[in-house]
């Protein structure tokens, strides 16, 4: 094959990525395109995009469907450095990583016997770099063969390394619109309720300004504190156990939990609350709680019951209790 039929190849490779970049494809989709044909262009390569975490600590698979499990492990599992095989050396130094021969290349010292054992003996990464000089992950090619990369070769990492920014950045973009329409229509369903998105560890993300007349607290003040910070100790487990149980499955709005909860004043004030999960684009639960002020209403039922209670005494001490006949 030669060098213009390759270049036409990656061409129409980048050309087909972009499509079902507007068409809002899935990333993986997205990926799967481009691996594949990356691949397809060179006997002996295999490709793969690797991103990184929220923290920025660890590489994480992003598509990688002919690299063996085993190294991809391997690699995401060690934090991020020069040590860390082509891509933490890319990472580290935000330039190409040139790894021509695996078994004697100081950046493979860590995973050396996994790569050769499973037939790796080159490694090639290109950082993936945002538009805005963010790093956001690399571009891999490993080959069967000790070697440098030939100019083809680079091509494809550079301009792998570019089409893969664009639909990681699409994408990231996509999930920000998607959690942000989540949160207005949480927020805005109701404005007599307090309505509140938590993360899946239930720390408040995001919470509407019902709660300034109803508890007294300013959102900012309960933004990044955890969901059951202000519950009452006696009723926190129970509150759990409910919120777990809409966790496991999103069609359950969790049943409707009544709890005490602490007033900025230090009062206790009844909430009746319900909760519902949503998923965002990474497969992660966020909580939508809506819940609503109810101690006046407790309190007058409170009030009915105990009055009810004290005429039935009254009956029954004057011997003007109501019998019941057959």
């Amino acid at each position: 094959v030669t060098d213009w039929k390759r270049a036409e190849a990656l061409r129409g490779a980048q050309n087909a990525v972009m499509h079902e970049i507007a068409a809002g494809a899935p990333l993986d989709v997205q990926l799967d395109i481009l691996v594949r044909l990356s691949e397809n262009n060179a006997h002996g390569r295999r490709c793969a995009v690797l991103l990184l975490n929220e923290a920025g600590t660890h590489l994480v698979p992003g598509y990688a469907p002919h690299v063996p499990a085993e190294l991809l492990d391997a690699l995401c599992a060690r934090p991020i450095g020069p040590d860390n095989g082509a891509s933490g050396l890319a990472v580290s130094t935000q330039r190409p990583a040139y790894c021509n021969d695996i078994a004697t290349d100081a950046a493979w010292v860590a995973h050396r016997e996994i790569a050769l054992k499973h037939g790796l003996r080159a490694a090639w990464a290109h950082p993936v770099i945002a538009q805005n000089g963010a790093l956001l992950g690399t571009f891999v090619l490993y080959h069967e063969k000790p070697r440098a990369p030939t100019e083809m070769d680079r091509m494809v990492l550079s301009e792998g390394a570019l089409v893969t920014a664009i639909a990681v950045q699409h994408w990231r973009a996509q999930d920000r619109l998607l959690e942000s329409q989540v949160r207005l229509r949480a927020l805005t369903e109701n404005a007599f309720h307090i309505v509140s998105v938590n993360d899946a560890d239930g720390i408040i993300r995001d919470i509407s300004p019902a709660v300034v007349p109803i508890l007294g607290y300013k959102p900012e003040e309960m933004i990044g504190t955890h969901s059951t910070a202000r519950i009452h100790p006696d009723d926190v487990s129970e509150v759990r156990e409910r919120r777990a149980a809409s966790d496991h499955d999103t069609r359950a709005q969790g049943g409707i939990a009544q709890y005490r909860y602490r007033h900025k004043d230090g009062s206790w004030r009844i909430v009746e609350a319900s909760a519902k999960s949503e998923i965002d684009h990474h497969g992660r639960f966020a909580s939508v709680v809506s819940a609503h002020d109810v101690t006046e209403r407790e309190r007058a039922l409170t009030a009915l019951r105990e009055s009810q209670t004290r005429l039935d005494e009254s009956l029954i001490a004057s011997g003007q209790a109501t019998w019941d006949w057959d």
